[in-house]
């Protein structure tokens, strides 16, 4: 009725996800960590994905994407295994064997860049704790964050990170890297 939009071009410009994309990215995370819990894989929510779960419990309303880290020695089991995605209503998207540290889960409207890293924040924490995963609750469902995600979002956008800001492409940067908040 009010003609807003999953599109992420529209999204951006709305600076509101509708609800129906909100439900789709619940499934997707929900997917994720099942399929994460059962193959052992680690993985953590990061950039402005992390924001929104620490200051929203969900996605930043302007944010046209969401961004996961996960130890990238995993790959080739997404890779292998990613007919449990499309089981339920989700694509895995973008491989490369050239490029074995991304992809990306598709919803029909949101996507979710996963991107490899040879370490996950846990390696920070005490060694009695590693192997825990920090939960956060993100749409309904605890999915694994980055450890100390109140100091995650701190230190990666300053002091006023619970303040309202537009995203960074809207604010002329090209890249998340530069701080939103100067």
């Amino acid at each position: 009725e009010v003609g807003l939009s999953c599109k992420a071009s529209k999204r951006r410009k709305q600076h509101l996800m509708p609800s129906c994309c909100l439900v789709q990215l619940a499934r997707a995370w929900k997917a994720l960590d099942e399929f994460a819990t059962k193959y052992g894989i680690t993985y953590e929510l990061d950039s402005g994905t992390m924001l929104g779960a620490v200051k929203l419990r969900s996605q930043l309303p302007w944010d046209s994407d969401a961004d996961v880290n996960f130890d990238s020695r995993e790959y080739l089991t997404f890779y292998k295994k990613q007919k449990i995605f499309n089981s339920k209503g989700l694509k895995l998207k973008s491989f490369s064997p050239e490029n074995r540290g991304h992809f990306q889960i598709w919803t029909p409207d949101v996507t979710i860049e996963m991107w490899g890293s040879d370490s996950m924040s846990s390696i920070f924490l005490p060694a009695d704790v590693r192997e825990v995963p920090t939960r956060v609750h993100m749409l309904g469902v605890w999915v694994r964050g980055v450890s100390n995600p109140g100091l995650y979002a701190k230190n990666k956008y300053g002091y006023d990170y619970l303040k309202h800001t537009v995203h960074w492409s809207s604010s002329g940067y090209n890249s998340s890297e530069y701080p939103i908040w100067s």
